[in-house]
């Protein structure tokens, strides 16, 4: 596996374990949460204004 797969395989982990510890989960968290916890797996500084700079949503994001 490449590096794109393997994030791409985390990341499909992380949004079936929300989706299956929620019932009711709106779209833009589904896509979100996901990546919050791949970048807090990576980054060693763990704020939202690290994390925006690697990821794709921004520390406004809700």
């Amino acid at each position: 596996m490449t590096n794109q797969e393997d994030i791409s395989h985390y990341m499909g982990l992380a949004k079936d374990t929300l989706l299956a510890t929620c019932e009711k989960v709106r779209k833009n968290l589904q896509d979100l949460f996901p990546e919050i916890m791949i970048l807090l797996l990576v980054l060693r500084e763990k704020n939202f204004t690290q994390m925006a700079k690697y990821g794709k949503h921004s520390e406004y994001t809700v």
